[in-house]
């Protein structure tokens, strides 16, 4: 009996604690120079990316720590970043408020993509299909570019009015963008783009997040018509009565990960300023305040890491970054005396995976977007052939029935 009290008081210990935020760290370039202002998380592998008001930065363990990529380093020094993107073949990607940089040395150096327009303000980068797509604007122009050769040449995405376009979202085949009126949508790589429904306003308008929740698409208006959804796959979109019909609400940042919606609001539906960010569990029916462990400050930028197991969010104020579990309650456990092998690893034309376990496990290989490639399932040992797969940095996760025994990258080629 003593045994069992023990063990109930430690589970309600791990309920209370997991879903408060917590202090992280700081995004530190030189001579102790901290970043002010966070302009977006991105999540690509086992990273997690901000860029700053003092440049790229990079965290390998959830926020723990984060290297400076790009504050001392030439041509990139100091340069205000606004956004990023690993593609398959492992190079970086930056934008800047002037030019778009690229690493072929995973940030260790960078060089600019002169074949790029000069003297635009980059949003988002992001890549789909054989296509890196680059979003861009201000306040009175923009629009998207992309490249179909590794950045070699650019060309202008038609279909799209002249104003200002921002974050991509990624959803199969399918490439979505918030901007100017709403959210547009691309069935071609990024190339071409129409609106992909009504119910946007269509005199003030602008939409920096998009994403998916289940069938739900859910999109931020920065301008004061709170948060728009959409259950018909973008065909019509309604402002969300939960937050959208106080007068003046502004949506900065929407994130999503496991069904769970965090958005950063500000106007009318913070009153005081004491919330800024708040959750919905329910397909944003409801929302309930998501501020335990922060101080009252100004939080409108939010991220996530890959696996959806944590939330990130920075305090323009104080300069420090904030993380919390994405759950209240117990993390999965990995499975006892189970050992797992994946080699080689680089890996070029064969990838061999093997196990203890005694009972069927699977293998599976995700890019740095998080899409499924590959999947396997296999008792003790599986050879897989790879050879469909481009030269690149990939994720892989073996699971058994119920936890996940291994994960990690896989590099593919030399």
């Amino acid at each position: 009996m003593k045994t069992k009290l023990t063990l109930l008081l430690v589970i309600i210990s791990v309920n209370i604690t997991f879903a408060q935020w917590v202090q992280v760290g700081y995004m530190v370039g030189g001579a102790a120079d901290t970043a002010t202002s966070c302009h977006s998380f991105k999540h690509f592998g086992g990273d997690v990316y901000c860029g700053t008001n003092k440049g790229l930065y990079r965290t390998s363990d959830d926020g723990t720590t984060w290297q400076s990529l790009t504050y001392s380093s030439s041509v990139v020094t100091a340069l205000n970043v606004n956004a990023v993107a690993v593609v398959t073949n492992g190079d970086v990607y930056t934008g800047t408020n002037y030019r778009l940089y690229k690493s072929v040395n995973n940030g260790a150096s960078w060089a600019w993509v002169s074949t790029f327009p000069d003297s635009v303000i980059i949003n988002d980068i992001i890549q789909i299909g054989s296509n890196i797509v680059v979003s861009y604007g201000n306040f009175t122009t923009g629009g998207i570019y992309y490249s179909a050769n590794n950045g070699t040449s650019w060309n202008a995405a038609t279909g799209l009015p002249n104003h200002r376009m921002m974050h991509f979202l990624a959803d199969g085949s399918m490439l979505y963008v918030g901007g100017y009126l709403g959210v547009y949508s691309s069935a071609d790589n990024g190339q071409t783009w129409m609106l992909p429904g009504t119910g946007f306003s269509a005199t003030s308008c602008s939409i920096f997040d998009v994403v998916k929740s289940g069938n739900a698409f859910f999109a931020g208006d920065v301008t004061g018509n709170g948060l728009y959804g959409s259950f018909d796959n973008c065909a019509t979109w309604n402002r969300m009565d939960t937050i959208s019909f106080i007068p003046f609400c502004q949506v900065f940042s929407v994130v999503e990960a496991n069904n769970r919606i965090v958005t950063s609001m500000d106007g009318a539906c913070n009153p005081g300023g004491a919330s800024p960010i708040k959750m919905s569990n329910d397909t944003a029916n409801s929302w309930s305040t998501f501020m335990g462990g922060l101080p009252q400050s100004y939080f409108s930028v939010l991220g996530r890491n890959t696996a959806g197991t944590a939330f990130f969010t920075f305090n323009g104020n104080g300069k420090e970054v904030y993380r919390t579990g994405l759950t209240v309650g117990i993390p999965a456990l990995k499975k006892e005396n189970v050992s797992v092998e994946v080699y080689p690893n680089p890996a070029t034309n064969l990838l061999t995976v093997t196990t203890n376990n005694s009972e069927q496990s699977t293998i599976i290989i995700y890019d740095l977007l998080s899409r499924k490639l590959m999947e396997e399932a296999f008792t003790n040992a599986v050879t897989l052939n790879i050879e469909s797969l481009s030269k690149g940095i990939y994720m892989y996760e073996v699971k058994g029935k119920k936890e996940v025994l291994k994960n990690g990258k896989l590099i593919i080629g030399n």
